[in-house]
């Protein structure tokens, strides 16, 4: 059934390209405008298949690659409609489909609704002890709808509907560690999410006003089991072995979301705007966990242990901002945030109960001014201050408050329509932080430049990125650094554009770790350092051409490479032409290269080719 009404509707939009082909071509005034391209894709690859399939994941065969159709109504006759337009991309079997369509009329309704498919692939070989193994695929579908109606109920009112729905299918393969030995599990996908939305926004000069209201259903099965007797094998360093074990958590939430936003200029110098959003999520969960073997120390075991649990999340975000202008030249800005979660759950398993109730308060206050020099030079300097109170839960150093407080400044400099300059810079600290790897002070600096200069475009970008933590006598820090590059260049029936983007990624942390006594000696302390460092570069190059008006050529070649932990090389080529015949027919073909190295193992690696040859009209 669902092979047929694949194929029913992938002849249908055949026949309706062909027929707005005809149409357009009987009437040259048609308010008709589209797109049609029907081919076929070759696919060749050598190396690991299964790291290809999780990369690029498309497969050759017959493709409708593109169909558009829009129409646009003359300004003489009767507009029933201001824009219709529909779109669909690469039907026909490929794992990745989207579909569009969009209607409206200005002044009265909007309408858009988009289904797209994506298969997501996952299998990535590990190498221990001499051989390979994988502790994680997944092989799954995702499909997702979303619609919006926008209307327009009056000059003041507006009304929006909307609606979302992602489902997800599929199976996977968990590794779990069982009595000291790893085991693979089937574990089956489906999963199910819907969001409901219904928006009211008022808007006159002074003031406007945005309410809305959300529901949001949500469940799966969330279980996985073994298929057989398993056990760790001749080479195992304990005796476990597991005859059957299942794990069944089945949950499903819905929650509720209360919003409101507002924007408010009692007068000239003065603007106001602010929100307020609550949130409240229920939950239900089934629990069912069976398993029978023989544990680490070769004593049989056998257990089923059933139950259930309820949770239930509380969350008030609220904010208020104001800017007050002083002068005609220097306005003063403050933001206050508060924030409340409070989440509290039970699980009972055979008539064991256990409740865990948690929480905590959030106060943030940002103060700053802003000062234009003139229209060419703006600053903006402030200071921020967020306090959080914790309810049944503490920070790492036995508080029960943490307090982060800094400041922030940014200067943007355009002297000239062709020339800009943005600098930010951004300090906090942080007192008795939540967790003993959370950072107690970090920095952060960014400039922005954007350069044109007629047909030549350069923009770039640096980033510097530093946290630290000293908490009790353990220290860390990170330091992350990027840098952006790009040039574009137009001369007469050439494009060119090139980029290059760097980033280097350093971490180091001196632990020291402290373990009780045991049979087997005394308490005491070991040192456990951290050193990790990564380099990542990408390089890309684009090339356009029209040497003739019915004929376009691209070209394209990226290159990325990884240094450091996991080095890793990858390089992309591409190859396109189009070339355009009387009446709109259209003929393009498209070559594409991969070529993926990973430098420690090479069971990783592969390479793949791919053609693509397609044919089909565009009218206008």
């Amino acid at each position: 059934m669902r092979k047929k009404l694949t194929f029913s509707l992938f002849s249908l939009v055949f026949l309706l390209g062909l027929f707005s082909l005809t149409s357009a071509a009987a009437d040259s005034t048609s308010n008709w405008k589209g797109l049609f391209l029907f081919g076929y894709r070759f696919v060749g690859t050598s190396g690991a298949e299964f790291k290809y399939k999780e990369d690029i994941n498309l497969e050759k065969g017959a493709r409708l690659f593109n169909f558009s159709l829009s129409y646009i109504p003359s300004e003489n006759g009767t507009k029933i409609l201001d824009r219709l337009n529909l779109s669909l991309q690469n039907f026909g079997g490929d794992p990745f489909e989207t579909f569009t369509l969009e209607a409206a009329k200005v002044g009265r309704f909007a309408f858009r609704y988009d289904r797209k498919k994506a298969a997501y692939f996952y299998h990535d070989l590990h190498e221990a002890g001499g051989t390979t193994y994988d502790p994680h695929t997944f092989d799954l579908e995702r499909r997702s709808d979303s619609g919006q109606l926008s209307l327009t109920l009056s000059r003041q009112l507006d009304l929006v509907l909307a609606y979302e729905r992602f489902s997800r299918k599929g199976k996977g393969t968990p590794t779990l560690d069982i009595n000291r030995v790893e085991f693979e599990f089937d574990q089956p996908y489906d999963e199910e999410s819907k969001l409901g939305t219904i928006t009211l926004n008022f808007h006159t000069r002074p003031f406007s006003l945005v309410l809305d209201e959300k529901i949001h259903d949500f469940r799966t099965t969330n279980s996985f089991f073994l298929p057989g007797y398993a056990d760790g094998g001749p080479a195992s360093l304990y005796p476990t072995s597991l005859n059957y074990f299942s794990l069944n958590q089945p949950y499903d939430f819905r929650s509720y979301t209360h919003s409101l936003k507002f924007n408010l200029r009692p007068f000239s110098s003065l603007l106001l705007s602010g929100s307020a959003r609550l949130i409240n999520l229920d939950m239900d969960l089934d629990y069912e966990e069976k398993g029978q073997g023989v544990d680490y120390l070769g004593w049989l075991f056998a257990y089923d242990y059933k139950g259930k649990g309820d949770y239930s999340r509380d969350l008030k975000l609220y904010d208020v901002n104001a800017s007050y202008l002083l002068f005609s030249r220097l306005a003063l800005v403050a933001t206050v945030r508060y924030q409340t979660f409070d989440q509290e759950g039970t699980l009972t398993i055979d008539q064991e109960k256990e409740t865990v109730k948690f929480g905590f308060n959030t106060l943030g206050v940002e103060a700053g001014v802003q000062a234009m020099f003139s229209s060419r030079l703006h600053l903006t300097l402030g200071y921020r201050q967020e306090k959080r109170e914790l309810e049944e839960l503490e920070t790492a150093t036995y508080e029960t408050k943490t307090t982060q407080q800094g400041f922030f400044g940014h200067l943007r400099f355009e002297p000239s329509p062709t020339f800009r300059l943005s600098l930010d810079y951004q300090r906090a600290d942080i007192d008795d932080p939540f967790t003993l790897i959370s950072p107690t002070a970090t920095n952060r600096f960014k400039v922005d430049s954007r350069l044109r200069l007629n047909k030549l475009q350069v923009s770039g970008s640096y980033l510097i990125y530093r946290q630290q933590s000293e908490v009790f006598e353990d220290s860390w820090k990170s330091d992350r650094t990027q840098a952006n590059l790009r040039i574009g260049y137009q001369l007469g029936k050439a494009t060119l554009s090139a980029g290059t983007t760097m980033i280097n990624v350093k971490s180091q942390a001196d632990r020291t770790v402290a373990y009780r006594p045991f049979w087997t000696g005394p308490a005491g302390t070991f040192p456990w350092l951290i050193r990790y460092e990564g380099k990542s570069s990408l390089y890309d190059l684009s090339v356009g051409l029209a040497p003739a008006p019915n004929l376009r050529l691209e070209g394209m070649i990226g290159k990325y490479t990884n240094r450091g932990f996991w080095p890793i090389d990858r390089l992309i080529a591409k190859l396109g032409a189009e070339y355009s015949l009387p009446n709109g027919l259209l003929l393009k073909a498209t070559y594409k290269y991969w070529d993926f190295k990973e430098k420690n193992s090479g069971f990783n690696d592969y390479k793949a080719s791919i053609f693509e040859l397609s044919f089909g009209v565009r009218w206008d």
